[in-house]
Order: C-alpha cells, then structure tokens, then sequence
C-alpha cells in the first residue's frame, strides 16, 4: 500500500491477495485512500488452509461491474487469481483486471480467454484499459492472443514499460527475469511510466495516461 499512497492513481490493482483478513484489511485501506468503487476478483489458486488467490480493482472515479468471473478450475498454483471488469461511466472507460494463469494450464488459459474476449465484444466504451500480471510476455500475449490486437472491437497497445518485472527477487531474478506485468489500452495517450521496486518478487507498474 506504500507505493499506492505515494503514486496515488485513479485506477489500482493488488495482486494475490489472499481471502479473508488479508481482502478485508486492504479494502478498508483502499477506501480510506479515497477510492469510491472496489471490487474483489473470484479467483482460484491456492493458500494457507481453504484461502484462495484473489485480486482486488479500486477505482477512484465511481464505477459499475462488468463482469466478475469464477472459473471451474482445480485450486493449485498456477490458475490464476480471476478477472474483474468495471466501467467508468464518467471516462467513457472499460477497466479489466486480471491475473492471468500460467502456461501449462491450457484448460484455464481458454476460459480466460474466452472471458476476456467475451468482455471485449459487449464494451461500448470509447477507452479500454487491460491490466494485470498476465504470466506472457507483451512477445507472447501478441503471438498467442492476436485476436487482442487486430480485432475491431479490441485493438489494444501496450502502455507499460517492455521491461522485466518478475522476478524482482534478489538471485532468482538473476536466472528469470521477464516482463509479465502490463498494462494494455485504446483511446489513451502514455505521459508517463514507472516501474517501481516493493518487497513483493514483482514490480509494480506505474502509468499516466491522459
């Protein structure tokens, strides 16, 4: 949450965010920073007795759910953390967040996929804005997703830094080092890109966008 108050933006997504006290405290700090709107992904994956994996969107600007997805997948590591979608009627905006899974998970990867396409088809938001650790890099998502880039109804380009960030452990990052977590988007225009160094094994990902 450090680095959220310092760079205060309108749009946050938190990561592998354990059910339960974990979602609760980070709710409530989000609110207290001033964002309006939060939603928490349904996701699988896996944690400490029956907690799952989620990820949580905030907005600043008021926002309504476009889509909150719970996938039939086993929970172990890997499934991914689920996808939330929100629109933001005041910026003519769609905001999806997700966390994609990783490779060798074909079943899960389809019905990400399939979510996501499905979310993009039914925007009728002039702004799109696709964020998340997506486990590909901006190489792989274009060679194994191109229906993200030269669909109509999509047509995406990367806003964030084709830069590693994962891992961000110190040795580890040494033998595996990609850039996995991105932020995607149509109708902006970048003013601004960070990564930023936090004690989790990934960096955060700063955009300004206007």
């Amino acid at each position: 949450m450090a680095v959220v108050k310092r760079k205060d933006p309108s749009v946050v997504l938190l990561m592998e965010v354990l059910e339960g006290k974990q979602t609760k405290k980070l709710t409530s700090q989000l609110r207290l920073q001033g964002y309006k709107s939060i939603y928490v992904g349904k996701g699988h994956g896996y944690g400490r007795a029956d907690e799952g994996v989620r990820l949580i969107l905030a907005t600043k600007q008021k926002s309504t759910t476009f889509g909150n997805f719970e996938f039939d997948l086993p929970r172990s590591p890997g499934n991914g953390g689920g996808i939330a979608a929100v629109r933001i009627d005041s910026l003519d905006c769609l905001v999806v967040g997700v966390h994609w899974p990783r490779k060798g998970f074909e079943k899960a990867n389809c019905k990400y996929f399939e979510a996501l396409h499905a979310i993009i088809r039914k925007n009728k938001c002039k702004k799109v804005l696709l964020i998340g650790d997506l486990n590909m890099t901006p190489e792989e998502i274009k060679e194994n997703y191109p229906d993200l880039f030269v669909d109509s109804f999509s047509r995406l380009s990367l806003l964030s830094p084709n830069s590693p960030t994962c891992s961000n452990t110190f040795l580890i990052n040494w033998f595996y080092s990609k850039c996995l977590d991105l932020v995607y988007g149509k109708g902006f225009k970048v003013v601004g890109r960070e990564l930023v160094d936090t004690f989790s094994d990934h960096k955060a990902v700063y955009v300004e966008v206007r």
